[in-house]
């Protein structure tokens, strides 16, 4: 509970209302507060932690770090793989396999996700639809020394059921999802035998012709992460992305970020980098891949461009 928020909310109040008492000034002032920030946004409800809390959860895992100034700082999130050479993504010796199979939530965790998903089934909220993912099911090496992963259809509904409801706890529980599934060994687990949907994400910092980085604001308005800077283009996934073929490259997954660049910047970068696959704590592993672009337009260029783009105000 994020007090000094609250502390806030108090010091606003007038001295004529806090005179009403403290039960009067809770019901007019920090409860419809927490009522909205609750509904505002779905992640909040359901993960809890912190990064320092995250690091120290999974203290099996060895996650990235980095140093500024004299400090160094961990990043909760583990480097699943790294970039196999310095050129563009399509110069990378990963290979994405698709499998007919769609995965399915294994009933050892229905206690946690059949709750949720009655109530996203409902529609109630609006925001919030379900679709087709990419469910990462394995990654290993080939003869020839490719990086291989496998991939099949999953529900959107279902991953927000299990990665971003990590720290959903039942009433009649004592454990968290995320302590029923890694609370006795800190380690996020072999992503083939996960329960989680583990459905990949596509994140990329985009470079102007004139060397800035595109941050974008998420809008007031999306049910996750509302009113926080982002990444310059991020996104779950579609299967319509991968679908068409049974095999492809790691660049196919660009794609789906010249896609989503194009839905949300109106702008579509020609060169693209693979930066590395990774598996976020806060979502328990969700995959993560990370691409840098340069695009041929100048900062405020993309600006004006953004204004008009189809997934502006996301």
């Amino acid at each position: 509970m994020p007090w000094e928020v609250i502390g806030n909310v108090l010091l606003e109040a007038t001295i004529s209302e806090a005179l009403k008492g403290g039960y009067k000034l809770f019901q007019d002032h920090v409860q419809p507060w927490i009522t909205a920030k609750l509904a505002g946004a779905y992640a909040e409800r359901y993960l809890l932690l912190t990064s320092p809390q995250l690091c120290d959860f999974y203290y099996a895992e060895t996650p990235l770090s980095y140093t500024f100034g004299r400090s160094q700082y961990r990043l909760p999130m583990s480097l699943l793989i790294a970039p196999t050479t310095d050129g563009p993504a399509t110069e990378e010796k990963i290979r994405i396999k698709t499998t007919t199979i769609p995965f399915t939530v294994p009933q050892r965790i229905s206690i946690y996700t059949t709750p949720l998903l009655e109530y996203l089934r409902t529609g109630k909220d609006s925001r919030l639809f379900d679709g087709q993912v990419v469910s990462l099911r394995s990654v290993s090496k080939n003869e020839v020394g490719e990086w291989e992963l496998m991939v099949a259809t999953g529900s959107y509904f279902e991953g927000l059921a299990t990665n971003l409801a990590m720290d959903h706890r039942p009433r009649n529980l004592t454990q968290s999802l995320r302590m029923f599934i890694s609370g006795e060994n800190g380690q996020l687990g072999n992503i083939a035998k996960s329960p989680l949907v583990n459905h990949m994400g596509v994140i990329c910092m985009v470079e102007s012709q004139d060397g800035m980085l595109v941050v974008q604001e998420r809008s007031a308005n999306v049910a996750n992460r509302p009113n926080t800077l982002s990444s310059s283009v991020s996104g779950a996934l579609d299967w319509s992305d991968v679908c068409s073929q049974s095999e492809w490259a790691i660049e196919g997954l660009s794609m789906g970020i010249l896609r989503e660049s194009f839905e949300e910047l109106g702008v579509k970068p020609e060169n693209v980098w693979f930066l590395g696959l990774v598996r976020e704590y806060l979502r328990g592993g969700k995959p993560e891949v990370y691409f840098y672009a340069k695009s041929d337009c100048t900062f405020y260029e993309i600006e004006a461009k953004r204004k008009t783009a189809k997934d502006r105000k996301e």
